[in-house]
């Protein structure tokens, strides 16, 4: 595996665990 794969499965988890987190605290609001 390359760096730059890595570095593309962190920003792809993390935007993931971000709109997974924002999801429902739109839905609460």
């Amino acid at each position: 595996m390359t760096v730059d794969a890595f570095e593309r499965l962190g920003a792809a988890e993390m935007l993931f665990a971000i709109g997974k987190c924002q999801r429902p605290t739109a839905r609460h609001r």
